[in-house]
């Protein structure tokens, strides 16, 4: 069974003829993914309609690649011709429901892993999820990798797509977190703090200061995108606290409590269960 491999334009609610693809090194996906052309991205392969370049990735209108199998491509009841408007009612949910892949329905969890970025079906177990639950200072014990998987997880189930990074060379950033609203993405660069003396010793954990907070929105500002979420098993200081809410739109922080109640509301996706 043949299929198309396209590049469907949502602002334009038309297919285009696919110019070609482009295979990316770590750098060069990071680069993309926080730009327009993210959905365009499959792994470490970036898709591109005919006449246009890699180096158009601020470009503005809003394209995802699209897969249509044979069978898919002749059940659809508008004919299928390239540059053509689709009808209106066809929005991304209905196409998808059609059997039309689409990168931006494709899959809410993405992992550097050996220098490529892979679709995963969960970044942690809801075994350790559960545990944390019944036992709350069980966060403690967690590894630095399993903390960041641990936050990356719960942000899938808050209703975010999330991209987690390698644990090394991460740039200040350990996972994206983004939200599709009806115009643009909203796009976050998440910190997560897990102090190693919470581990090490029984002595009380570190509080965070006012410079973790400056770090994660200079980071979400050098890299242009909407914000920056500092996360933490531990908590923060009064001036971190107040730093942050001077720029509400543009930074978060959240300690241990929030993270605690996140896993007691914590329930997988409906349209993510396996």
């Amino acid at each position: 069974m043949g299929a198309i491999r396209c590049i469907f334009s949502e602002s334009e609610h038309r297919f285009l003829e696919l110019g070609g693809l482009y295979p990316l090194n770590l750098e060069g996906t990071r680069k993309f993914q926080t730009s327009p052309l993210r959905y365009c991205l499959q792994e470490n392969i970036l898709y591109l309609p005919k006449g246009f370049s890699e180096e158009d990735y601020a470009y503005s209108k809003r394209f995802c690649w699209a897969r249509l199998k044979t069978n898919v491509l002749y059940g659809l009841d508008f004919p299928f011709a390239f540059n053509t408007r689709i009808p209106d009612d066809y929005s991304l949910e209905r196409l998808n429901e059609a059997g039309v892949g689409l990168g931006a329905r494709y899959l809410k969890r993405h992992q550097e892993v050996d220098c490529s970025r892979i679709s995963v079906s969960q970044f942690c177990s809801t075994t350790l999820i559960d545990g944390i639950r019944r036992n709350p200072e069980a966060i403690s014990n967690l590894s630095k990798e399993d903390f960041e998987a641990l936050c990356a997880e719960l942000f899938v189930s808050r209703g975010f797509e999330v991209d987690l990074y390698r644990s090394t060379k991460d740039d200040g950033i350990d996972f994206l977190a983004l939200k599709t609203d009806d115009v643009d993405p909203l796009i976050f660069a998440v910190q997560c703090k897990h102090p190693d003396s919470e581990r090490r010793s029984k002595k009380q954990p570190r509080t965070l200061p006012v410079a973790t907070v400056r770090e994660i929105y200079g980071v979400a500002k050098a890299h242009n995108i909407t914000g920056g979420i500092a996360i933490t098993s531990s908590k923060y200081s009064y001036a971190a606290r107040k730093f942050a809410d001077l720029k509400p739109d543009e930074i978060a922080v959240y300690d241990r409590s929030d993270i605690l109640r996140w896993i007691e509301r914590y329930r997988w996706n409906n349209d993510e269960k396996l």
